[in-house]
């Protein structure tokens, strides 16, 4: 099955009882958390994740948060760290940043794209905080764009802000939810615009995907 990810060994659920975790991100966390009709979780990825770790592990009563936030670049980040990530005194962590630092450099706002060395620089900065002033766990989700091919522009670039995050969480011993691979087979089977209009903001069944993918790498056992 082309959807399906090479087989690993099971993890065990890596949550304990009453433990908060904090999602945070661009967009694609964000996904409408701000409307009232949505709020606080949005319509994404996150409120498939909250929804299923509550229906399949009631026992724990894990409180997830979503901090994401429309049009974030890491840099926007570090700038709410303290307010958004720190001060909730999560115990788990994940983030999934790093569209909007590529895609600037395509727009009419290129000061504000990110290289490669600046974003893996902020990020490890932020993990090394995150661990010293909370100790919460890790999991880290490479950033995505729905183009197959590898000498687009645009996917040269997004391919080296996911080895930066293949390194810092391999250096920190995160939690690595490899969501482009994920996306690269799922391409396989229906086109990028089945998945995304405009290649990078998913529609239900990505979001699905992406909840798939992180529920299967925090060992939930959600299918």
């Amino acid at each position: 099955n082309l959807m399906q990810p090479a087989a690993q060994t099971p993890r065990s659920l890596v949550f304990g009882k009453g433990e908060r975790i904090v999602i945070i991100g661009d967009s694609l966390t964000d996904c409408g958390r701000f409307e009232p009709a949505y709020a606080p979780l949005g319509l994404g990825y996150v409120r498939v994740v909250h929804d299923l770790l509550k229906a399949c592990h009631p026992e724990l009563g894990l409180t997830i948060t979503n901090a994401g936030v429309s049009g974030d670049t890491i840099r926007s980040l570090r700038a709410r760290w303290a307010r958004d990530v720190i001060a909730a005194k999560p115990d788990w962590v994940s983030i999934y940043i790093g569209i909007n630092d590529v895609w600037r450099l395509f727009g009419d706002s290129t000061e504000e794209a990110v290289p490669v060395a600046e974003y893996e620089s902020i990020y490890r900065d932020l993990l090394e905080e995150t661990r010293g002033k909370t100790g919460a766990g890790l999991i880290l989700m490479t950033p995505t764009l729905l183009e197959p091919d590898r000498d687009d522009p645009f996917r040269r670039g997004i391919d080296g802000h996911i080895e930066a995050v293949r390194r810092v969480a391999e250096e920190f011993q995160a939690i690595f939810v490899d969501l482009q691979r994920a996306f690269d087979a799922a391409m396989c089977a229906q086109p990028p615009e089945f998945w995304a209009e405009d290649r990078v903001h998913v529609g239900g069944p990505g979001h699905a995907l992406i909840a798939r993918e992180w529920l299967r790498e925090v060992g939930a056992r959600a299918w």
